[in-house]
């Protein structure tokens, strides 16, 4: 596996788990509205919905 892209993922992933720290203190619309401006992936994003929307 090239270097550069395991960093890459390594830096992906520390984001997301930020990502889903900090939605967690915020509600719906706030949540949709920030994942959408931050350029998560789409598979991310449908994630981070469905775990919020079914708590």
């Amino acid at each position: 596996m090239d270097l550069e892209y395991a960093r890459r993922k390594e830096k992906e992933l520390a984001n997301q788990f930020q990502v889903l720290l900090l939605i967690k203190c915020l509600n719906w619309m706030d949540r949709n509205m920030l994942l959408y401006s931050l350029h998560l992936t789409e598979a991310f994003r449908n994630r981070v919905m469905i775990k919020f929307t079914s708590e």
